[in-house]
């Protein structure tokens, strides 16, 4: 594993084996931990060829997906000429043991997933309850044409009576013409 530059890992899977290949996958996974050995495939997967590695951990079996070399740039050039006194890098060397520990991937949470969270939970904590007659029923389904019924009479107790001796029903129509105006050039 130390082979391998980290930046060519893609995304790592779980490998589980199938119904009745219990006793093969055991047997591969403790053969590679004891030879301390990785597996390296071409898969197809998602339309596309892979590059693998298998990994053996406690327990399971890791597939990584890989980038292949063309996929990965190549780093930019540094020139680095800087001199450091005996000092200066013992002060750093102690700085860095100062935060050594083991690696605890519990420690580190997304913080912006958290914020949003928490902004989701008071806007729901703090929502305005609807009034039940506004409510949509939740059984049944409505009765369109009555719906439809209530919305037009609606409309119609808010229109103004313009010409209260006209016959209900039938409606005037004026036609207005307008005179071509002369455009000058």
């Amino acid at each position: 594993m130390e082979q391998i530059d980290p930046i060519y890992f893609e995304r790592s899977y779980y490998v589980a084996p199938d119904s009745g290949a219990e006793k093969g996958y055991a047997l591969l996974l403790e053969t590679m931990r004891r030879e301390e050995c990785l597996g390296i495939a071409r898969i197809g997967m998602h339309r596309r060829e892979h590059m693998l590695i298998l990994r053996p951990s406690e327990g399971y079996l890791v597939a990584y997906t890989m980038f292949y070399a063309n996929e990965v740039r190549p780093a930019p050039h540094l020139e680095l000429t800087a001199e450091f006194s005996n000092k200066e890098l013992s002060m750093a060397t102690a700085l860095i043991k100062g935060y050594e520990g083991d690696f605890d991937p519990k420690q580190f949470k997304d913080l912006y997933q958290e914020r949003i969270s928490k902004i989701i939970e008071a806007q729901v904590d703090n929502r305005i309850e609807m009034d039940p007659a506004h409510a949509i029923p939740t059984s049944g389904a409505p009765d369109l044409m009555e719906q439809i019924r209530l919305s037009l009479a609606q409309i119609e107790s808010k229109k103004p009576d313009a010409n209260p001796s006209k016959k209900p029903g039938r409606k005037a129509l004026t036609v207005v013409k307008k005179k071509p105006q002369k455009v000058r050039a």
